[in-house]
This record gives structure tokens, sequence and C-alpha cells, in this order.
């Protein structure tokens, strides 16, 4: 039995505005801190905030996974709402279509669709990971709304990572000799890629992945972040009991995706099975964290920033793409972060970020939302 009410939780408003923070600018604050105070770019925290090539995980590589499961966390409660509201299904199917639509053109806009050599179409990026967001979160809605069981949707989820899981078992007919099935090289989704996937490919023309073999794949990461909000806005558990349900789920995940990645690797790019595990075990943890302090113990004072970012991240993410925040923080700080002296690469960061929460501000000063 569910909860009658949908309120919006703040948490989820939290823990987006959180993950897009090292997205906009917190991951090169905290790199440029780190070098200022050691000065060296060898340390072991500079390297969590950059990208592994393949193989592994760091800190920064869990960040866009996490906002696909938060794009799953929030849609239980739109789509209650939706039923409240007296929506058909074919209303519902409509506004996700859209919405995957909006998503996968919008990523065409970020990557310079509007500003590109079109004499040079072959070398243009087609997909990005906005579209990967509405790709996953897409196909995971369809399944959300046609399937009325937790045990259903859980069985949704086996069924995408154990059939990825044996996708990823082939090697591309293309691939050099001794080429592994999870190597650049090798793998079966790069193949189809190349064969389907138009433009020019991220991972050396040789994978996209934001393409939409690798996106679909996606969606069991967005469909665990539905399960989430179903625990979240179910009456079945007590608010304080919620978190630990949360917490455990997050700690199943990892368990699972650890102890199968020596069977198959933790990928990002490939968006792996184990990497998914792994990344949703992540997301469950951060919000039973988030879901305990916001919505269960109400210390809610601390989060109001990130709240800022995240009623409006994709605003921010998109904006930041066509219009220079850059230089409107050099032209009001200028002067002050070249005071700065061995900080004044530190300053330049955060003034570039104090730009882009004023802008938040006035945004959300003016009730001003982008509803995507």
């Amino acid at each position: 039995m569910e909860n009658k009410t949908q309120q919006r939780l703040m948490s989820i408003d939290a823990l987006r505005g959180f993950d897009m923070f090292w997205i906009m600018g917190g991951a090169s604050l905290l790199v440029q801190i780190c070098m200022a105070v050691t000065g060296s770019s060898d340390s072991e925290l500079i390297r969590q905030m950059e990208h592994v090539d393949w193989g592994g995980l760091h800190f920064m590589d869990l960040i866009f996974p996490v906002f696909v499961f938060i794009a799953g966390l929030s849609y239980p409660f739109s789509h209650a709402k939706q039923i409240e509201r007296g929506d058909t299904p074919g209303m519902m199917h409509k506004k996700i279509i859209r919405r995957m639509i909006i998503l996968l053109l919008m990523g065409l806009a970020y990557n310079g669709f509007f500003k590109s050599d079109w004499t040079k179409a072959a070398d243009f990026r087609y997909f990005s990971v906005l579209g990967k967001i509405g790709i996953a979160w897409g196909v995971a809605a369809f399944i959300y709304m046609h399937t009325k069981s937790f045990k259903a949707r859980l069985g949704w989820i086996a069924a995408g990572l154990l059939g990825y899981s044996l996708l990823l078992c082939f090697t591309a007919p293309d691939a050099p000799a001794g080429a592994s099935p999870t190597s650049l090289e090798g793998c079966f989704i790069g193949y189809l890629d190349r064969l389907f996937v138009p433009g020019y490919l991220y991972c050396d023309n040789l994978l996209e992945p934001s393409g939409p073999f690798v996106s679909f794949f996606g969606y069991p990461t967005a469909l665990l972040g539905m399960c989430g909000g179903d625990i979240a806005r179910s009456s079945k558990w007590t608010l304080s009991r919620k978190p630990v349900i949360l917490a455990l789920a997050g700690i199943a995940c990892l368990t699972v995706g650890i102890a199968c990645s020596p069977l198959q690797p933790i990928v990002k790019k490939l968006w792996s099975p184990t990497f998914a595990l792994v990344a949703s075990g992540i997301g469950f943890v951060f919000f039973a964290l988030f879901f305990y302090l916001i919505d269960v113990r109400e210390w809610r004072s601390w989060c109001f920033p990130f709240r800022l970012v995240g009623m409006n991240s994709i605003t921010i993410y998109f904006l930041s793409a066509c219009f220079d925040f850059g230089a409107l923080s050099m032209f009001f700080f200028k002067s002050i972060t070249q005071l700065c002296g061995p900080y004044a690469l530190v300053a330049q960061v955060f003034a570039l970020l104090v730009v882009k929460f004023v802008f938040l501000y006035f945004l959300y000063r003016k009730k001003i939302f982008l509803k995507v």
C-alpha cells in the first residue's frame, strides 16, 4: 500500500543537486585546492576526480550513473500524481516519449548541432549523456507503467542485466585477433554502433557509450531508482525504517556487482552489468543518507544550495554549453582572484561556482524551473 500524498521529497532534489555539483565545477574546485595545497597533481584524490580510461572505477565515474538512478527515483512520485489526476495510459505514454525526444534533441544541441559544419557530418557526435538519460529512463518508465508489482520490476531488472551479460560474451566479428569481448576493440556492442550509429563514435570511433544500444541497457539503473522511489513512497514501512531498507538494497547491489566483477569487469563506457549494479548500489546508499538526514531527521537548512542545483539540474548543465559563465565570473571577480596568489586558480573556479549559484538562485526566486 502506498501513501496518497505525493509530496516532492527534498532529499531527491538535494541528492540530484549534490550529484550535479561535481559536474558544474565541484570536481575542478577540489582538484585546484589539492594542487594548491600539495603543489602536485599526483594524488589519489585528484585521480578520483578523473574518469578511468576503461576498466575500473573512480568517484567521477559514479556521477552520471547516479544521475540516471535519481531520474528513476523521482518517477514513482510523478506517475502517482498522473494517476491521481486521471491521466490515461495513452497520455502517460505521450509524456514519456516527449521527454525522451526532448532530451535527445537537447543532447544534439549540447554537442553543437546548430554550429556544426555539415560538410563534415560524419565527424559529428549525434548522441550525448542527455540522450542517454532519455533512452534509459524512457525504457524503464514504460516497464514501470506496465508492471504493477515490485517483483515484476525486479524481474525486468534481472532480465536486462543477464541479457546484457550474455551479449557482452560475444566478440565483435571485426575485432583484432585475441581481443576480449569486454575490450574497446572486441566488444560486440561497439560492433553494433559501427554498423548502425551515424557520425563520430566517442571512444576512438569504435564505441558510442551514449548510443542507443548502451543506453537501452542502462534501463536497469533507472528502474532500480524507481524501485528506490517505491520504497520511499510506500506506507508498508515507517519513515525511520525506510533509510535502512534503502541502505540494505544498496549494499546488496554493491555486493553482487563486486562479487561478479571477476567474471565480467566493471566498465562504465560499456555500462556493464557489474558497473550498473555498483553504481546503483552507491545511488541507494546516498539516497538512504539524504533521506535520513532531510526527510526523517528534518535537518534541511544545510542542503538548500544543493536543492537550488537539483531543481534546475538539466538547466545548468545545458546552459553551461551555450553560455560563457566563465567570462561572466571573470568580469566580476578577475581582480579579486588575481590577489589570491598561489590560490588564484582555486579562486577562479570558486568564482565560477558562485556565478552559477547566483543564477540558479535567481531562477528559484522567480519560480522558473525547466521541466523536461
